[in-house]
């Protein structure tokens, strides 16, 4: 939770709200397929309530927020353009929605999947 002063009080936002604008950031990008966790990710989540969002973790602490985002891609994808892009949109989203300054996104690709006649193979 990010506790930020206002003039007349504070607010208080929760690691999700984070997490859920990257997962709609996301989900507006047509390159990737999916998000990705593994076991370690679903563990912390469970046990820390945190980052509901599969494939993303968000760590903070009193005024910046990092995100990690865990991604499949399409065959075809420019990979380097297009987490440059995903990292920018990401931290100017969070920043434009919540005032709060994004340290940094990471960005893992797990994996990379074919698209094939609506049907979609994983191959990595």
């Amino acid at each position: 939770m990010i506790k930020k002063m206002l003039e007349k009080g504070s607010i208080s936002i929760s690691e999700d709200v984070f997490s859920i604008i990257a997962a709609i950031v996301i989900d507006d990008m047509d390159e990737i397929a999916t998000t990705v966790s593994n076991i370690k990710d679903d563990f912390i989540r469970v046990v820390n309530r945190k980052g509901n969002q599969k494939g993303i973790i968000v760590d903070n602490n009193e005024e910046e927020v990092s995100i990690d985002v865990r991604i499949s891609v399409y065959l075809g994808t420019n990979i380097c353009e297009l987490c440059k892009g995903l990292q920018q949109k990401i931290s100017e989203e969070i920043e434009v929605m919540t005032g709060i300054k994004v340290a940094n996104v990471n960005v893992y690709v797990d994996s990379v999947k074919v698209k094939e006649k609506g049907i979609i193979q994983n191959i990595g």
